[in-house]
Order: structure tokens, then C-alpha cells, then sequence
């Protein structure tokens, strides 16, 4: 950013880092929920290569693709 934040400015950040995890986080629970659907057992290896995404958009190319999951891992 530039220059010296406010203590609002702050706030707001934090907000804004807060939700964008919770986005990340249920992305992530999608992902996980959707290959235990059509799998059943994940294994581990797997779960952490997801918990590993932290780019939402490829996240949701990975739930909404096709044959996403296929691609990516």
C-alpha cells in the first residue's frame, strides 16, 4: 500500500484478508466434498495438494470445469 495506514484502514485489510481466506477455505471444502462424492476416500496426498491452492479462480476451475479435477491432479 502507500504510505502509513489508519487504524480504519487496518480494519478494513484485515476484512478483506479475512474473507478472502473463508473464500479459499470453503473452495478448498468444495473441492474435497465434491471427490469424496465420486470416490469416496480421498487419499491425504490429494487433500493436500488442495489445501495447497490458495488462487481462487483456480479453485474454481477445478469445481466447475468438466473434468476439471481430472486436469489439475
Amino acid at each position: 500500500m502507500f504510505g502509513r495506514l489508519t487504524p480504519w484502514q487496518w480494519r478494513i485489510e484485515g476484512i478483506q484478508q479475512g474473507i478472502q481466506q473463508g473464500i479459499v477455505k470453503n473452495a478448498q471444502e468444495d473441492v474435497i466434498d465434491i471427490l469424496e462424492t465420486r470416490f469416496g476416500v480421498v487419499p491425504g496426498s490429494i487433500v493436500e495438494i488442495i489445501k495447497g491452492i490458495y488462487d481462487p479462480s483456480l479453485l474454481k476451475i477445478v469445481l466447475t470445469e468438466n473434468g476439471g479435477v481430472y486436469e489439475v491432479f
